[in-house]
């Protein structure tokens, strides 16, 4: 049997104004920190959810407006 395909998310943390936002895989357990969308086969399609989500006034993402996820 081969590895299981990781599945990845957007995570929300909700006690934030905006809302902060990043992606993680399936094991990210940080207390505050909630699945709002997913799961996407890849980091990369996760990413471009968070890029939608990014230009709305209800999330930030630190790693989208530091540059270092290109949307």
């Amino acid at each position: 049997m081969g590895d299981k395909q990781r599945c990845w998310y957007v995570y929300a943390n909700t006690s934030t104004h905006p809302a902060t936002i990043g992606v993680g895989d399936e094991s990210y357990s940080i207390p505050g920190w909630n699945s709002l969308a997913g799961p996407f086969a890849t980091n990369r399609l996760a990413w471009k959810e968070a890029c939608r989500l990014h230009r709305s006034p209800q999330y930030h993402s630190p790693d989208i407006a530091a540059g270092h996820i290109l949307c």
